[in-house]
């Protein structure tokens, strides 16, 4: 059984958008702690955005952990941070879009141009997740066209559809997806998918209805997702991996943000004790879910029978 600790590595997630959230200072915070993970045997794959490209630290820091077989890095695609930009960018520089509201020609461009940049600085990309979660069965060819092996942008149960972008209905739906990977087939295009681990909270249950009502509304109120948050603790990770080992679900994907470790600079984390906290939750849980186990893959582990990946530097 395994699990892919999965970190969105990206932005600082200031309140407001503007130049100075653009930054990505969240780095520093994250390698400064990333001992204590080490020191657990934790691997993770980093889904590197376009303002990632250049920041000196961090590449020296995930560079190394690379070389030690101890991370690996993929493409992250945010249409507003990755050049070519269109007219809606140039004009809303800091308005979130998705992936699948760019033509494909576009999406295209801005996918080799941040593919080839994270190339040049670390290895050969074969792993993917849009920004957003905006995938589509059109982006697939493509991805497979330039060499992707995998991709993790579902988010089970969950539906995107009304959530800002440039467009009224923005975002993709992915209600009728469930947490187990699978192939996408398209035109003779194949990718492995794996999505991030979400289950269903309980459905149809009264607290379901309760919790979806009353506190994070219709869109992700009767999920479970195995990611950090104020309300998802080290006992939460704990029921949605027992859950998942008695629906048959062998391989696990934990999801976060790099900003998550830095309180200034994200909504969820807020103070330093939240960090703390967050911190030891998930450090019981890599030493919990290791006894239980499960071992730390890396996406390029988990098949390794489909293409030999060689983890260097394209020139």
């Amino acid at each position: 059984m395994d699990i892919l600790f999965t970190i969105d590595t990206e932005w600082d997630r200031l309140p407001q958008h503007s130049e100075e959230s653009m930054q990505c200072k969240n780095l520093l915070a994250m390698t400064q702690l990333w001992k204590v993970f080490d020191d657990v045997g934790a691997k993770a794959t980093f889904f590197c955005a376009n303002e990632v490209i250049g920041k000196s630290e961090f590449e020296k820091f995930a560079s190394n952990l690379v070389s030690l077989g101890k991370a690996e890095i993929g493409t992250h695609l945010h249409p507003w941070t990755t050049p070519p930009y269109n007219e809606f960018e140039k004009a809303f520089p800091y308005k979130g879009s998705f992936p699948t509201e760019l033509s494909l020609s576009i999406f295209e461009e801005k996918l080799l141009h941040l593919k080839n940049n994270l190339e040049k600085r670390f290895h050969k990309q074969y792993v993917y997740r849009a920004g957003r979660f905006g995938i589509s069965e059109d982006h697939i060819g493509i991805l497979a066209k330039h060499g992707y092996l995998y991709d993790s942008s579902i988010t089970p149960y969950v539906d995107w559809s009304r959530t800002a972008g440039m467009s009224p209905e923005a975002g993709p739906n992915h209600s009728s997806y469930s947490p187990f990977p699978f192939e996408w087939i398209v035109d003779g295009a194949c990718i492995d998918e794996f999505p991030i681990t979400i289950l269903r909270r309980s459905p149809e249950s009264y607290l379901g209805k309760l919790y979806n009502s009353l506190i994070k509304g219709k869109r992700n109120g009767d999920v479970l997702w195995l990611r950090p948050l104020p309300e998802n603790r080290f006992s939460d990770f704990k029921r949605i991996v027992r859950r998942s080992k008695e629906m048959g679900l062998s391989t696990l994907v934990m999801f976060m943000h790099s900003n998550e470790f830095d309180p200034k600079r994200n909504p969820y984390f807020d103070s330093e004790i939240k960090v703390e906290r967050m911190v030891k939750d998930l450090i019981n849980f890599f030493i919990w879910i290791q006894n239980e186990g499960y071992n730390f893959r890396l996406f390029k582990d988990i098949a390794s029978s489909k293409v030999a990946i060689i983890n260097e530097k394209v020139s």
